[in-house]
């Protein structure tokens, strides 16, 4: 038992500074009425039951919604449907997949493809075809000579075709092109967009949360959010872990979901 709650223990402990899309909470995951009403149109609270329960696919009205569930549905013509397998998806690049299913993020030409199956940047050899091109490890561009994986914003800004992604980076006072914080974010709704990153695909978003009472873009942080906003601003990846009140913790679903595996599987 104390070997149980040791590793529960030191897993909780690991914490990432980016959040990662591929651990987007299942809706059976949100015990608070707020959380899974706040999940747009992806799960639905059933009264009765006191749980929180799946939305149809067909009934998923708005794209962003429709992708958020992008384990179950993609979407397609206006309209959210129940996802198979990223190859019975027509696309003929990138962008056309991630349209459809944010795991479905590249393209042999007609079907789109499963992440697996993501190029590196080295491996592209046109300046098309590179630029903005999102790799397993990273965002791509082009250098002149080959394509590279970006690392930074000066670098994304230095290159052939210079760019100061708004996404990642933004200009300062002295026009240099650098990493944006969540801070220079100056209204609610720009901040809890977040701030994409260099890094791997899906797990490239810091999280930024908007402070009510200072009136300003602060960097997400589990340890000091609380019961309306632990959900709302993690991109969906964190939930709080309590049904009533705000004594409770902001936890992540994937190391709940971690931690318990482990346990059953000692148990077992």
């Amino acid at each position: 038992m104390m070997q149980t709650f040791a590793i529960a223990i030191s897993i909780s402990a690991i914490k990432s500074l980016t959040l990662n899309l591929n651990d987007i909470c299942h809706c059976s995951q949100l015990i608070q009425e707020f959380e899974c009403l706040n999940s747009a149109q992806e799960c639905n609270w059933d009264y009765s039951s006191k749980k929180c329960l799946e939305t149809p696919c067909s009934e998923i009205l708005i794209q962003s919604s429709c992708l958020q569930q992008s384990q179950r549905c993609y979407w397609i013509q206006g309209l959210c449907q129940n996802f198979t397998a990223c190859v019975n998806l027509q696309g003929q690049n990138q962008n056309q997949c991630l349209n459809q299913n944010i795991f479905c993020p590249t393209s042999n030409g007609t079907n789109c493809l499963s992440p697996q199956n993501l190029q590196n940047c080295t491996s592209i050899s046109t300046p098309n075809n590179c630029n903005n091109f999102v790799s397993t490890t990273g965002l791509c561009m082009w250098n002149g000579k080959s394509c590279i994986e970006a690392t930074s914003c000066s670098q994304l800004y230095s290159n052939s075709t210079p760019s100061c992604d708004s996404s990642r980076c933004s200009f300062n006072s002295t026009n240099l092109c650098q990493p944006k914080v969540c801070g220079q974010y100056l209204y609610e709704y720009q901040c809890a967009q977040g701030i994409s990153t260099f890094g791997p695909y899906l797990n490239n978003i810091i999280g930024c949360y908007w402070n009510q009472d200072s009136n300003e873009c602060q960097d997400f942080d589990p340890e000091i959010m609380d019961n309306i906003d632990c959900y709302t601003y993690s991109f969906g990846t964190y939930h709080w872990d309590k049904k009533k009140g705000e004594k409770g913790d902001c936890v992540s679903c994937f190391q709940q979901l971690l931690i318990f595996s482990i346990i059953m599987i000692i148990l077992i």
